[in-house]
């Protein structure tokens, strides 16, 4: 069995089921993007909890009207400040929603896929190979409200970070599982090359 049909065995090994919910939507994203061969292993689900700073800001921003209020502040000047915090609560809404709506990270049995970006898209393919490790880090806020950021360490010292993502355990297990085993499958095949060096200069 060559190197390539062994990865090809642990790639379908490394498949789990991924929820309709979460794959409905990047499937349709990626429908043109995927290899005919190509099969999806773990879609990162982005946290709803990215909305919130918007909510902090929200009830800060209420406070801080209600502290205002008590204070006797003129009605225009707690208009104005209702009018900023409100705007800027909008903002903020509308960023985190398109952040969420178009953040996108899939790992498949061949590459990493992260597409990041609200006004300039900018979609990043990362193959196996070109991977050295994959991490995972949690906030205070993070393990509060359950999401963590992935970070993908690519040669040339190049890291790619993906915030606000729940499964992000399972997407590190999926992305370290194949690593792990191409590194195996690699180390076979330099021992099988030295081993058949030694035996083609005993026979000579």
């Amino acid at each position: 069995m060559s190197i390539a049909q062994s990865y090809a065995n642990i790639s379908a090994e490394s498949a789990v089921t991924v929820k309709a919910d979460e794959s409905a939507r990047p499937r349709s994203l990626l429908k043109l993007m995927l290899l005919p061969d190509e099969n999806i292993l773990q879609v990162g689900k982005v946290s709803y909890a990215i909305y919130w700073k918007t909510i902090a800001v929200l009830f800060f921003g209420m406070f801080f009207l209600l502290i205002a209020s008590l204070m006797g502040l003129p009605d225009r000047l707690g208009i104005f400040f209702a009018i900023v915090i409100t705007i800027k609560v909008i903002i903020m809404a509308v960023v985190a929603y398109l952040t969420k709506y178009y953040l996108l990270l899939v790992a498949t049995d061949k590459r990493i896929i992260l597409r990041v970006g609200i006004f300039n898209l900018e979609i990043i393919q990362l193959r196996y190979s070109k991977v050295e490790s994959s991490e995972v880090a949690s906030t205070i806020a993070g393990r509060l409200f359950g999401y963590s950021s992935v970070f993908i360490s690519g040669t040339g010292g190049h890291t790619l970070a993906v915030p606000f993502i729940e499964n992000a355990l399972a997407i590190r297990n999926v992305i370290s599982e194949i690593l792990l085993k191409r590194d195996d499958l690699e180390e076979l095949a330099l021992t099988s090359d030295v081993a058949s060096s030694g035996d083609i200069a005993s026979y000579g």
